[in-house]
């Protein structure tokens, strides 16, 4: 599914140039940092879905800023796929016990980096569903109705740091849980000043 938030984390200007554009041409929403402090940096301004980190980053490594994510109760359930131009022994051992829930070597196929972003954005679906024993949430009267399918089951979507002011004058997004369909809700300040 496209529209998730995805931050790309690598030190190599055209690799980074390179899998923005491969990634808003498939429909995702995308942040770029090329060192670890501007990655920080867009982890405290935003909630994206998925972060795709190149091992070797100035400043640190790609594996202490998976550690730090997945330390982070805000970041933890963040999925994370490392992407090293080598293949060290124990190269995917190290990643994995850093936390990454994914790893792709260098040079990476297109379509192998959309299978393995697509696989990781499942799974963290599928663990944000409640199980099928478990009793659902029941959808709050309040909650705006999904365009779509009509359910009150909704939650409001994050969205950029930087659309919140014009989200204020204009309404927010949210995601229905039903039909996973993302729909805008004209705000307050948006209705008062349409009169």
């Amino acid at each position: 599914m496209s529209g998730e938030l995805i931050l790309v984390v690598d030190g190599a200007p055209a690799s980074l140039r390179l899998t923005r554009m491969i990634l808003v041409h498939e429909g995702y929403g995308v942040l770029t940092a090329s060192n670890v402090e501007e990655a920080r940096e867009a982890l405290r301004n935003s909630r994206p879905n998925l972060v795709l980190v190149d091992l070797p980053l100035p400043g640190a490594d790609g594996l202490q800023l998976t550690r730090r994510i997945k330390q982070d109760r805000r970041t933890r359930e963040t999925a994370v796929i490392a992407v090293t131009a080598f293949d060290a022994d124990g190269g995917e051992q190290s990643a994995i016990e850093a936390g990454c829930d994914g790893l792709l070597i260098k040079p990476v196929d297109t379509r192998a980096l959309l299978d393995k972003i697509q696989e990781c954005l499942d799974r963290q679906a599928q663990r944000e569903e409640p199980a099928a024993d478990e009793a659902p949430e029941t959808p709050n009267a309040l909650a705006p109705a999904c365009p779509n399918c009509g359910s009150r089951d909704t939650r409001r979507s994050l969205t950029h740091p930087l659309l919140h002011r014009l989200l204020a004058w204009t309404g927010a997004t949210y995601r229905c849980r039903a039909c996973r369909q993302l729909f805008l809700v004209r705000g307050k300040k948006a209705q008062r000043n349409s009169r």
